[in-house]
């Protein structure tokens, strides 16, 4: 239910209010109570928030958004997580590779 959602969404409002920023771990525990009670919209909301706060996403991050995106058939949302999803992909590589180029 969309009360289960209710606390942490306050937490991050208290965060927001008191100039805290909320990390990645604080966005995901939102999104993730907000997939699980229906809200789609607010965990949409919350996670262009993150990124708008310079939070970067991670691979549950992007899950939830996808999954909120299905539930609203939401396609250009959908299309912006999976644009997040490569450039993540984009970044492991090269972080990969400079690893790799540093060991050898």
């Amino acid at each position: 239910s969309a009360e289960q959602g209710q606390p942490a969404l306050a937490l991050l409002s208290e965060m927001w209010a008191t100039h805290l920023d909320p990390g990645l771990f604080a966005y995901n525990s939102a999104m993730s109570v907000c997939l699980k009670s229906g809200e789609w919209e607010q965990l949409l909301v919350l996670f262009h928030r993150m990124h708008h706060d310079g939070v970067a996403s991670d691979a549950a991050s992007c899950s939830f958004a996808l999954s909120a995106s299905e539930m609203g058939m939401r396609c250009p949302q959908a299309l912006d997580v999976l644009s997040d999803i490569w450039k993540l992909a984009m970044d492991n590589v090269a972080e990969v590779r400079s690893e790799m180029a540093t060991a050898g």
